[in-house]
């Protein structure tokens, strides 16, 4: 049928959108968790399959939690509602069994176009008897996190957790990992060490570590984590006991994922004044961290939906002139700079600026202003002549 697929007037059909593509399940630890605590699942309604665009006309459904053990959902119920305006909810999820690890395979019911996806390999998620729970919070790329890491167990006679290692010092293996960027150049730092085999502050993250860790009577030790570059970063640690330290057969692991954003948008590249009203002029914008000796984030722009720089004017002098602000979209960054041509049509000198939004859903935003940039000249006169008598003038 050549009418197939479209409409009485034979114009293409087009089908209406309902619901979400897809649901995705993010979870801090990558899926690990323990069973005396919950843990915390982010439920995210995605419009396209790479869940770069957010659905955000509201949506429900419930969350399935396949495998041994028992699930207990927060507020004792699986179903979910993400309201309108929003795309993502949270919910927790406490995974127990009677004195052993359990393991689920973790999904969504709902009426989304396609399966659930979860941010972890295989929608696998395993709740561990013992381990460690820290908290790197999303913060400054280049600036040092104080995190305090709680080595706990579940009690012998209950479901809460009780210290796990206690007035020791352990050294466990630690490892980072990118998550979006899904690669990079640089690795996390816990206390003095870099998480790749040489130690080396110039090499990506690579295999495991060792840290070492002292805990207290409360289980609790402090680390310092710092990251010099941008991006989502998954931070794991393990422990295997050992009979020389008198806690044989004893397996701990942990995980947490945090954001790093750039510090300041730099600029650079202007060229030396006068400019020339209404003459493109170039600019580059460099993603800096907020080290003692800053640096430029060098994945920022490498996200899977690459980050976007808007570029604008502020504050001209003189202020009379009737000029249209700048407002341009920057991308295309490499090695944490972009460039691009802009035009201010007016004398004078304007305020650049340059920000970045809520950085990879972190509620973290960047910014930077180059003060005065120009000052912008007329490109040239024109000179208007009236007849002063006659048919005859000159001027």
């Amino acid at each position: 049928n050549e009418n197939a697929g479209k409409n009485w007037d034979g114009s293409a059909r087009v089908c209406p959108v309902y619901g979400p593509h897809h649901l995705e399940i993010s979870d801090a630890g990558n899926g690990v968790g323990l069973t005396c605590t919950p843990s915390t699942l982010t439920i995210k309604a995605c419009a396209d399959a790479a869940c770069t665009t957010p659905y955000t006309n509201g949506f429900s459904g419930t969350l399935t939690a396949t495998g041994a053990g028992t699930a207990n959902w927060g507020a004792g119920t699986p179903d979910f509602v993400i309201p309108a305006g929003s795309s993502s909810i949270t919910k927790t999820l406490q995974l127990t069994a009677a004195n052993a690890d359990v393991a689920a395979t973790l999904g969504a019911s709902s009426a989304a176009s396609n399966p659930a996806t979860c941010t972890f390999a295989g929608c696998s998620y395993i709740a561990y008897n013992t381990g460690f729970l820290f908290d790197v919070p999303h913060h400054v790329a280049g600036v040092a996190q104080t995190v305090s890491v709680r080595s706990v167990k579940k009690a012998d006679n209950s479901g809460a957790c009780v210290p796990g290692l206690a007035n020791v010092t352990r050294t466990v293996q630690m490892s980072c990992s990118y998550t979006n960027p899904v690669a990079g150049t640089l690795s996390v730092q816990v206390n003095t060490r870099y998480l790749n085999p040489g130690n080396s502050a110039s090499a990506a993250c690579a295999a495991t570590s060792p840290v070492s860790l002292s805990f207290d009577a409360a289980g609790v030790a402090s680390a310092t984590v710092t990251y010099p570059d941008a991006g989502n970063m998954g931070l794991n640690m393990n422990y295997t006991g050992a009979a020389a330290s008198g806690d044989a057969g004893l397996v701990m692991q942990g995980a947490d994922a945090f954001v790093a954003v750039p510090a300041s948008l730099v600029f650079s590249g202007l060229p030396a004044a006068p400019l020339v009203a209404g003459a493109p002029f170039n600019v580059t914008v460099t993603a800096m961290n907020g080290a003692t000796l800053p640096a430029a984030t060098q994945n920022f722009g490498h996200e899977a939906a690459p980050a976007v720089v808007t570029l604008g004017s502020a504050n001209p002098q003189p202020g009379l002139g009737n000029a249209s602000a700048i407002n341009v979209g920057l991308s295309g960054f490499a090695a944490g700079a972009a460039s691009t041509n802009l035009t201010w049509n007016e004398v004078g000198t304007i305020d650049l600026t340059a920000n970045h939004v809520n950085y990879l859903g972190s509620n973290l935003s960047v910014a930077g202003t180059r003060v005065g940039a120009g000052r912008f000249q007329p490109a040239y006169f024109d000179v208007s002549v009236t007849p002063g008598c006659g048919t005859f003038t000159y001027a």
